[in-house]
């Protein structure tokens, strides 16, 4: 777990952002652990060690088998099971 996680709500408003729908035309950077939160950014570096390993957009990265498709799997996963043990409660 991270010392700040995000809650939904903060991480839906966030994505919102990225959108455009509310800053059009602008340069922004956002530092993020979870794919779900950079996901339709126009572009995305990804980095490890403090270097650039990858960068592209979403489709991109995901079709190069690297390290954000290995990411975005395994937080897939942790989100499915997590969702099946809320629904076991």
């Amino acid at each position: 777990m991270t010392p700040f996680p995000l809650s939904t709500p903060i991480q839906k408003n966030i994505s919102y952002i990225i959108s455009g729908t509310i800053v059009k035309e602008k340069q922004q950077s956002l530092i993020a652990h979870r794919i779900s939160t950079v996901q339709h950014a126009d572009l995305i570096m990804v980095l490890e060690n403090g270097e650039m390993k990858e960068l592209g957009t979403h489709t991109e990265l995901i079709q190069k088998n690297g390290i954000y498709k290995d990411m975005f799997e395994k937080q897939q996963l942790e989100a499915s099971i997590g969702e099946q043990e809320v629904a076991i409660r």
